[in-house]
């Protein structure tokens, strides 16, 4: 259904760059019409996630911002602890957190950070200045990540999902001497090669698996194999 979701942009004091307007974002994460290089690959957030959710799922959401931290070092811990508050307490005139299911949080990209998007696993109880709400929370260094696949890669962790692997068999097809790499299928955007993640994410669906895991599929669509 619905995922009614807060996208948060957040810079520093340091440095309190706008990098793109509320409106851009909010195309970008909600707008079905959006089409960044009008070719109609590069669609919303929300547009992909009706797609490989089979229209089962929606985002709907705001954004707010631009809110400065103290300083730029905290760009890089906005997904967790006191940096958290402070952002939540700052915003608390704008967002009733009690509304929303999910937060995600983009800052102007920096180099202080170690990743390029980060994610809980499913939802946490967290404690607002509006109550205790259970919420989903990820976090993306830099606006370009919005599009590029990284988005709707955390969106799949902040479903419950995590990375998708492959396994590599040898000359069989499936025995015991399979090994399994995490991260490295190529054809889900849950998964690609750690070492090109600079450059994004393909587009590909989430894995049957996974969309079982978050509840897009209906009983009729599996088949459970015991041989």
């Amino acid at each position: 259904g619905e995922q009614r979701t807060a996208v948060i942009l957040v810079n520093s004091v340091d440095n309190p760059i706008e990098p793109m307007t509320k409106g851009e974002v909010w195309d970008r994460f909600f707008n079905e019409s959006y089409d960044e290089d009008r070719d109609g690959i590069n669609e919303s957030i929300n547009s992909w996630i009706k797609e490989v959710s089979y229209e089962r799922a929606w985002l709907r959401g705001e954004v707010y911002g631009w809110y400065s931290l103290s300083n730029e070092t905290e760009l890089c811990s906005v997904f967790g602890g006191e940096t958290l508050q402070e952002i939540m307490t700052i915003a608390d005139s704008d967002i009733n957190f009690l509304n929303y299911k999910r937060l995600i949080f983009i800052i102007p990209y920096s180099d202080l950070c170690s990743y390029f998007g980060i994610g809980y696993v499913g939802m946490i109880d967290l404690e607002t200045p509006d109550g205790i709400a259970s919420l989903s929370i990820n976090e993306l260094n830099g606006i370009s990540q919005i599009n590029n696949g990284y988005g709707v890669h955390e969106l799949g962790h902040n479903f419950g999902v995590f990375h998708a692997g492959y396994l590599d068999c040898g000359a069989s097809i499936l025995g015991e001497n399979c090994y399994p790499w995490g991260r490295f299928d190529t054809y889900d955007v849950m998964g690609g090669f750690p070492m090109f993640m600079q450059f994004g994410f393909n587009s590909g669906h989430y894995n049957s698996y996974h969309k079982e895991k978050i509840g897009w599929l209906n009983e009729s669509n599996i088949i459970e194999i015991n041989e």
